[in-house]
């Protein structure tokens, strides 16, 4: 059972590994334009084969506006996966986008290999294991957009409201009073939720309130809090008395377990006490 945080965890390792790939793939074609020998594996297969098709042809027809044309493909190619990148931190489904044009590259990679079998080096089994380690995590990021989507909305806000000062004067020689009301307004705030209960553990105790279903359970030393069959809160202490609250629409729903019973608040007043 992952937590929201396990899984944006997850998911922001896939966009690092995705940064890391265009990088070096951009360093590659640099490499490759100074004619060095030098090349890093983490690297799409695509953009610096562009450039080299492009000094051969130029080469071939004795046009510089090959290289041009090479370099600008590979800058493009290179160019899109920085562009799903950036904006798969806003927008996810671009790391499906990302995951589809690497897809790509590793099948361009893998017909080079096939139909070039007499150049095959150790080199290249290498090179087709990172393409797959980088599929493998593009794909984990796909895994866990579709995992964020199954949460509810974020906490609402905080919102306070001050209601501003009023002076009374006093009339004659007695000295003037101030009277000051302020009056703050702080709505609760929503518990932000932890994720889906797997349904593993023991359900120790349940009750119903307010279209909510409640549910104390223990997976292993752990107590857990699960509102809606989603998991608000965990305890993972170990002590005779354990605690669990959280704020679902404005209700403030506490959850106490010592050694002989478990009681429910709803608000401070107890909805539930069941023995052990």
């Amino acid at each position: 059972m992952k937590t929201f945080g396990e899984i944006e965890r997850n998911y922001e390792i896939a966009r690092k590994n995705l940064f890391l790939m265009s990088v070096f793939t951009l360093v590659n074609v640099v490499l490759y334009l100074v004619n060095a020998n030098i090349s890093f594996v983490f690297s799409a297969t695509f953009p610096p084969f562009a450039v080299g098709l492009g000094q051969v042809f130029a080469e071939i027809f004795e046009m510089n506006v090959f290289n041009v044309l090479g370099i600008a493909v590979a800058l493009f190619a290179v160019g899109a996966f920085l562009l799903c990148y950036v904006l798969s931190r806003r927008y996810k489904a671009f790391m499906l986008v990302a995951f589809i044009l690497f897809l790509l590259d590793t099948l361009f990679l893998g017909f080079m290999t096939l139909t070039n079998l007499d150049l095959f080096e150790i080199g290249d089994i290498i090179d087709i294991g990172f393409h797959i380690w980088v599929l493998i995590y593009l794909g984990m990021g796909i895994k866990a957009w579709s995992d964020l989507r199954k949460f509810p909305n974020a906490p609402k806000s905080v919102q306070v409201s001050v209601e501003p000062m009023r002076y009374d004067d006093v009339q004659g020689d007695v000295e003037s009073k101030t009277e000051q009301r302020a009056e703050i307004r702080i709505e609760k705030v929503d518990t932000l939720p932890l994720g889906e209960y797997s349904g593993e553990g023991e359900t120790l105790a349940t009750q119903s309130y307010s279209e909510m279903d409640i549910a104390v359970c223990r997976y292993e030393q752990i107590f857990i809090l699960v509102i809606n069959g989603i998991v608000y809160a965990e305890n993972r202490e170990e002590a005779s008395c354990r605690e669990l609250s959280a704020v679902i629409n404005g209700e403030k729903i506490k959850a106490v377990v010592d050694s002989e019973s478990i009681y429910l608040f709803v608000n401070g007043n107890m909805i539930l006490q069941k023995k052990k």
